[in-house]
């Protein structure tokens, strides 16, 4: 038996889920030098964790955040969707 285990892929045109996130990130474990996450839970509360890392790469991982985020919020990320 095979212990091949084969990737979640997000389909252009369909909802970008949890899981997919989640999945397509964990493929990348070898990579991963540090991970800093946001959830948001099923009652709408919000959640941050981060692994151990320098002070000066939160604060990097921080401003990268709001770099990619500021864009969407202002409506001039194209590939951006919103839902009411």
């Amino acid at each position: 038996m095979s212990d091949y285990v084969p990737r979640l892929v997000h389909l252009p045109g369909t909802v970008l889920t949890p899981e997919v996130v989640l999945h397509r990130t964990l493929n990348k474990t070898a990579c991963i030098k540090a991970v800093v996450v946001v959830i948001q839970w099923d009652d709408d509360t919000y959640d941050v964790d981060w692994s151990q890392q320098r002070v000066s790469e939160l604060c990097m991982a921080s401003m990268t955040f709001t770099d990619k985020v500021l864009p969407v919020m202002r409506g001039q990320d194209a590939d951006a969707i919103f839902k009411s």
